[in-house]
């Protein structure tokens, strides 16, 4: 999800959507975070006349070719200016993770996986390593993950989760390291 706002300054419509066109999961948030946002102005017709589906259908539904799977990125926003589009940006960046941010940053990428990109994940590590200083930014990414029970769709998304494990314990552990345990305390009753 991250790798995708960290696209959105100046970016092309399809850094919006995940690689089948299927509307980010960002974007209904960053249209409900302002009320302004006029989804009738924003959206092309085509666009608009499926808008309906993002309440209604599972998001494997609306990869479908009757929904938003059936558009591609540059058939969804209007080209022309207007104010729910200016809007609609505006909430992408207040939305963009590439912060300064006070404790270690861990990010762990699939370099296959079709859901979030390599390459915008390795932008945010880019930008968040010129934010926070390149020793408080770690970056794994993994060629190969473990198996999924759905390894076409899915599994370099969800693969990853196992595949880095092991990895994230030790990272989780050496930060840790020096941190003495408090004594256990009574639970109150």
């Amino acid at each position: 999800m991250t790798a995708y706002l960290c696209q959105s300054r100046g970016a092309s419509l399809n850094t919006l959507h995940d690689i089948r066109g299927v509307p980010h999961r960002t974007n209904t948030p960053a249209i409900a975070g302002n009320p302004n946002i006029d989804p009738e102005e924003l959206l092309t017709v085509k666009a608009y006349s499926v808008w309906p589906h993002i309440h209604e259908r599972a998001r494997v539904e609306l990869a479908k070719e009757d929904s938003w799977g059936g558009l591609k990125g540059n058939e969804q926003l209007r080209p022309e200016p207007n104010p729910s589009k200016k809007a609609f940006f505006d909430q992408l960046e207040l939305m963009n993770p590439a912060l300064r941010i006070l404790a270690p940053i861990r990010i762990s990428q699939a370099a296959k996986d079709q859901r979030i990109r390599a390459d915008f994940t390795r932008t945010l590590h880019h930008q968040l390593a010129a934010l926070n200083g390149p020793v408080n930014v770690t970056y794994k990414e993994y060629e190969e993950v473990s198996a999924t029970h759905d390894p076409v769709e899915l599994g370099f998304h969800f693969g990853l989760m196992d595949t880095d494990l092991p990895s994230l314990t030790r990272w989780l552990e050496e930060r840790f390291a020096d941190v003495e345990p408090e004594a256990p305390t009574a639970s109150p009753r």
